[in-house]
């Protein structure tokens, strides 16, 4: 029980360094793109001129193009920055989540009581918030990377007489499925250990 104590400590040190190191980061942050958006109010041009710089070049694995200027159709810049921004803070919230729970785990294993009822609950909420940040991910992947690819003519892009057809895909990553599963089945197992030690206890 001492080991356990001990490591339980030392992890949850670790995560509070890194929680508070996070949210220190996501004020400057904050601060940064309020001081942007209150920039571009001043000059309305600025902001146009700066999401479509973030979305001159084109991805497909190890190979990067680098777009022309004008070449886009629509507004894919304000797309991608704007859902890069709402979709980043959502999954910038799960993450705290996601450490205060692990902490949750964390506090009563400091206390050599590994089978409180706060575990099994973090571990379950923890699958929950893995569903949730894996989800945010393909919305990102989907909507927002893969805006800058639908705003493109690739058929002009690449047809030639070397290239007889142009097709785009997307590959969706499900790991994170599997990452949740286990939270939620050492949520079972910690709620049965909960369940074990409640009948040890009402026996003795």
């Amino acid at each position: 029980m001492e080991k356990l104590k001990k490591t339980a400590g030392t992890l949850d040190t670790f995560f509070k360094i890194t929680y508070r190191i996070t949210i220190v980061f996501n004020i400057i942050g904050i601060a940064i793109i309020v001081l942007f958006l209150l920039l571009c109010l001043m000059a309305p041009g600025l902001f146009g001129s700066i999401t479509s710089a973030m979305t001159t070049q084109l991805d497909f694995g190890g190979i990067r193009f680098r777009l022309a200027e004008g070449i886009q159709q629509g507004s894919t810049g304000a797309v991608y920055f704007l859902g890069s921004l709402i979709l980043g803070a959502a999954e910038l919230a799960v993450y705290v989540l996601m450490i205060r729970n692990i902490r949750s785990i964390l506090a009563p294993m400091k206390e050599a009581l590994p089978f409180d009822a706060a575990v099994a609950k973090s571990f379950r909420n923890l699958g929950i918030l893995t569903i949730l940040s894996g989800g945010l991910k393909l919305i990102l992947e989907f909507l927002v990377s893969g805006s800058l690819v639908r705003s493109l003519d690739l058929s002009a892009l690449f047809l030639s007489d070397q290239i007889t057809a142009v097709t785009t895909y997307y590959n969706f990553d499900f790991t994170f499925v599997i990452t949740a599963l286990v939270f939620f089945s050492l949520s079972y197992i910690f709620r049965y250990g909960e369940e074990l030690q409640q009948l040890s206890d009402e026996t003795l």
